[in-house]
């Protein structure tokens, strides 16, 4: 079991490395477009670029939905937080005038072992629940508070 978590968490953050790879490659076809001087620039159907980031990042959204139902949100939740880190690392290797300052790495570092922490500490049950119980649940006191 705890293999199964490990091996479905390695995948997720292949997954979201993945999608800021297609962010990235979106966001360069549709620059290299906008300086095209000669001509007209194509539609972002047209990009052989653009297609393939949209691509990954549509693969990126299906394994998300279907990791939804392998682990709990508890631990699935936190590696959300990860795209924005690939971001950040990929940003000067994508846009060469990107520069990442000592404050991103740390903040990027932190952010790392911050997930790392949730993740390690997450509950791995995931309850289930019928319409009766959720019901009820609107019926609590807590919940009107909120």
């Amino acid at each position: 079991r705890i293999m199964r978590l490990i091996y479905i968490i390695l995948i997720s953050l292949a997954l979201s490395l993945g999608a800021a790879i297609g962010m990235h490659c979106r966001s360069v076809s549709i620059l290299r477009e906008q300086q095209q001087q000669e001509r007209r620039p194509r539609s972002l159907f047209l990009q052989p670029l653009w297609l393939v980031g949209t691509l990954i990042l549509l693969m990126d959204a299906i394994g998300d939905f279907v990791f939804i139902g392998f682990i709990p949100q508890s631990i699935l939740a936190p590696l959300g937080a990860l795209s924005l880190c690939w971001n950040t690392i990929l940003s000067p290797c994508f846009q060469p005038d990107e520069r990442i300052s000592p404050v991103s790495i740390c903040a990027v570092i932190v952010i790392y072992a911050g997930t790392l922490f949730t993740i390690s500490f997450a509950g791995n049950a995931s309850p289930e629940y019928d319409l009766e119980d959720i019901v009820s649940f609107f019926a609590e006191k807590r919940f009107r508070i909120y």
